[in-house]
């Protein structure tokens, strides 16, 4: 577990909040294959030909990348 998530935290909810995210380890497998089904999706968008046409492929792509980094960096949070 990360300690950015207990960060600021006083020990007794600390312990608590540790219990809780141990416990939820199902929820955060599941959580984890959703983000990476949705960052296959993106890699997978940005190969589309069809965005290559479009004026505003720039920003489409740079969106997509912003959501991969953002995915990623909630992945890294729930292990």
């Amino acid at each position: 577990m990360k300690s950015t998530l207990t960060k600021g935290m006083n020990e007794q909810d600390k312990s608590e909040f540790r219990q809780s995210f141990v416990a939820a380890k199902s929820v955060r497998d599941r959580l984890t294959e959703v983000l990476n089904e949705s960052i296959d999706s993106l890699h997978q968008a940005q190969l589309n030909d069809d965005d290559y046409d479009s004026p505003s492929w720039a920003t489409k792509q740079a969106d997509r990348l912003g959501q991969i980094k953002a995915h990623k960096k909630l992945l890294n949070l729930l292990q």
